[in-house]
């Protein structure tokens, strides 16, 4: 009776109008989807400095710039009475000497218009500041620039306060009005037209908090509840698609004749290098530490948000631990003594951060991503092996 109950909830999901309408939006092409934009302000940033620079071949000349500088300016009293930066100039100015620039000073946009003015946009879209941050993009500024008028716009999908009140907050609200009426009014080359609509159509389904989307899905929310969270607790958390998709890569790994695993830690076997398999005894055999007793495994492990893959040495004969852990050490940076007495952490290298998931399987086809997990393995496994083949050769003794 319990599943029929369940069967009946999700199924009345299914059938919603709501619902139908989120697919027909969703089943739709749209070039941001397509390059797996979502909440990435790197890519959002790079598309709004395309839009806002006269020299790029979107046929707007500055008109877009124009439209965004006095709609903006037209909102803060600040600039009324600024000799350049204020709405009469910037509608009357010839902007096409105005350069547009990424990631310059550390700024994400940067609007210069030589001895005039500059404009400073700090764009934020899924992130948080770090602390002072705008106080200190600011100070660089007034460093930098010293003698002509500075603007600074901090940018969000809702139009969130800024901590340093020098700062205008604006949202992507006003960006998708700017480009809503831009493309009523204005003449358009069809490519960068459809583009703009892509991009508008993007932010209503992706980004904005008050879109007509948003509210449909907080409706499709309230009155399918019990189906929608039916759905999310048999969902995939991030943690197992990477737990999948690194099993998955060692057991391709381990057809290929690369790796040998071992027992499970965290749900994903241990693995060794099978150039160690069959090693000096004493260095490859551990006594009891996993059923296959091999005395230095990779382990996987969480921390700090991240997976990464420790190459662990374990209770191996005493003396010839203490020498290669010494051995290691002495061989390069990478390695540290964790001080373990029968386990010694002597390397940790990040492979992925569990945030980087989602995005990678949206950007990214599976078997893509596997590729990527097994590059690094077999990367961190040639590293670690050839400073291995040093100490047993240091020794005087010959691999079987």
């Amino acid at each position: 009776m319990e599943n029929m109950d369940k069967v009946e909830r999700l199924t009345n999901l299914l059938d919603s109008t709501e619902y139908q309408e989120i697919t027909k939006r969703e089943a739709q092409f749209n070039i941001f989807d397509a390059l797996g934009t979502r909440r990435q302000e790197l890519r959002h940033s790079d598309f709004l400095a395309f839009l806002l620079d006269p020299t790029k071949p979107h046929g707007l000349q500055d008109r877009f710039l124009r439209k965004f500088l006095t709609s903006t300016l037209s909102s803060s009293d600040k600039h009324t009475f600024s000799k350049h930066l204020n709405p009469v100039n910037i509608r009357l100015d010839n902007l096409d000497e105005v350069r547009v620039f990424r990631e310059k000073h550390r700024y994400d946009l940067m609007l210069h218009f030589p001895d005039k003015w500059l404009v400073i946009i700090e764009n934020k879209v899924g992130a948080q500041l770090s602390k002072n941050q705008l106080e200190n993009y600011r100070a660089k500024a007034e460093t930098n620039f010293p003698d002509i008028e500075r603007y600074y716009l901090y940018l969000t999908p809702a139009g969130d306060k800024p901590t340093d009140e020098e700062w205008q907050s604006i949202s992507y609200r006003k960006i998708y009005e700017l480009i809503d009426s831009f493309t009523r009014v204005e003449t358009i080359q069809d490519r960068t037209l459809n583009a703009l609509l892509d991009y508008n159509d993007y932010l209503e389904t992706h980004v904005l908090e008050d879109s007509k989307v948003a509210d449909l899905c907080r409706k499709i929310y309230r009155e399918h509840r019990d189906a929608i969270d039916l759905i999310v607790s048999h969902a995939n958390s991030p943690r197992d698609l990477l737990k999948q998709a690194v099993i998955s890569s060692l057991q391709n790994l381990e057809n290929k004749g690369l790796v040998k695993t071992d027992n499970l830690l965290n749900g994903i076997p241990r693995f060794a290098d099978v150039r160690w398999v069959n090693s000096v005894p004493e260095i490859a055999d551990g006594v009891t530490w996993t059923s296959s007793r091999k005395g230095i495994l990779f382990e996987w492990g969480f921390a700090n948000n991240e997976l990464q893959v420790d190459l662990v040495i374990g209770p191996i004969e005493r003396t010839s631990r203490d020498d290669l852990i010494k051995f290691l050490c002495n061989k390069s940076s990478n390695y540290k003594d964790s001080g373990g007495k029968q386990y010694n952490h002597i390397s940790k290298t990040s492979i992925v951060a569990l945030d980087d998931i989602e995005q990678w399987m949206d950007e990214s086809d599976t078997e893509e991503f596997k590729e990527s997990i097994e590059e690094k393995i077999k990367k961190i496994l040639n590293s670690h092996c050839s400073n291995l083949q040093d100490f047993i050769e240091s020794r005087g003794c010959k691999q079987s």
